[in-house]
């Protein structure tokens, strides 16, 4: 439940791979919002950072060698997963979505990290961790009522019926 509203929130999911790990393995970690029936979560941005366990920041990895998706319940929210590496490259280390994501009370919001392979991580020696931050807002979720009334959320096609 919100304290505030909006309320900042930051979803943090850490995803690792054993130096072992063969292309095309994929981490998926699902964050849960604990938001109630009538709050939402807006989704404004995500920051990756990309480590090897032991050594520090970017240690000689490629550019393209691990991509990220985020789904909101069933659906993919880009459609489509971006690379990792284009994100690292910025000064920011963060990617803003044009419009926010949307997440509704009881959907679930999964981080999935793919390694692609461009890199032979056995040779690194050590596990790679992505960690994967969604910068957020929790608020009350806005509702339709009929003017001057406190009533429960009505459709427009109600209000239209009341002469609203």
């Amino acid at each position: 439940m919100a304290n505030q509203n909006p309320q900042p929130e930051i979803y943090t999911t850490t995803h690792t791979f054993a130096n072992t790990a063969t292309a095309g393995t994929q981490n998926i970690q699902t964050v849960f919002t604990n938001q109630s029936s009538s709050e939402e979560v807006r989704i404004y941005s995500i920051a990756v950072n990309r480590f090897v366990t032991g050594i520090g920041e970017d240690m000689a990895l490629g550019d393209t060698d691990f991509t990220v998706r985020i789904k909101i319940g069933n659906s993919y929210v880009p459609s489509q997963e971006f690379d990792v590496g284009v994100v690292m490259a910025s000064d920011s280390k963060t990617l803003v979505f044009p419009t926010p994501i949307l997440v509704l009370f009881q959907q679930p919001i999964s981080v999935e990290v793919t390694w692609q392979g461009g890199y032979n991580l056995t040779t690194v020696g050590q596990d790679v961790t992505v960690k994967t931050s969604l910068m957020a807002e929790l608020s009350s979720a806005q509702v339709a009522c009929a003017p001057g009334e406190m009533g429960y959320p009505q459709s427009a096609d109600t209000m239209m019926r009341r002469g609203a």
